[in-house]
């Protein structure tokens, strides 16, 4: 495991602990969400196999959606805050 040592000594050279930004996150699910949109109009459904080989891309993030979307319905009907949660209330409306 990294030590506090190794962790302050990259940090004193500029190591950047994050490879994307917020703003390429928003733009990053943008770009899938438009995929989605265009593998719809072609097959008439989201059901995007989690093997697509034309768009491995693709069928991560929809994999991902459905992963946080099941923990964050579950959270909610144990009551627990979801705030913090990948999809939230505020990020659905």
């Amino acid at each position: 495991p990294i030590t506090q040592k190794r962790i302050d000594m990259l940090d004193e050279l500029g190591f950047s602990w994050s490879l994307r930004s917020n703003e390429s996150v928003a733009e990053n699910w943008q770009q899938r969400y438009a995929e989605l949109c265009e593998y719809r109009a072609q097959y008439g459904h989201c059901n995007v196999p989690s093997r697509y080989e034309a768009n491995r891309a693709l069928a991560a993030w929809c994999g991902l959606q459905r992963t946080n979307h099941r923990q964050y319905m579950k959270a909610k009907e144990q009551g627990l805050d979801t705030s913090t949660f990948a999809m939230n209330d505020e990020r659905i409306q």
